[in-house]
């Protein structure tokens, strides 16, 4: 899955947010690595991009 950015395709992932007792968790849909964010959420911190694949982040599926 992609998206057409300036006449090029570029790869794109979904991040989703989960949930434990103690904390909650971003997880990149296509390379499934783990993220924490200390304050906010990876769109509030403005985070477009996986950091460790690379891909656009096109969905963050957090609960509301």
């Amino acid at each position: 899955v992609g998206i057409i950015q300036g006449g090029i395709k570029v790869e794109t992932t979904r991040f989703i947010e989960h949930e434990t007792c103690e904390s909650s968790f971003w997880v990149c849909e296509k390379c499934e690595e783990e993220w924490v964010w200390e304050e906010n959420n990876p769109k509030e911190n403005n985070v477009n991009y996986c950091p460790n694949c690379g891909r656009k982040i096109s969905d963050y599926a957090g609960r509301d």
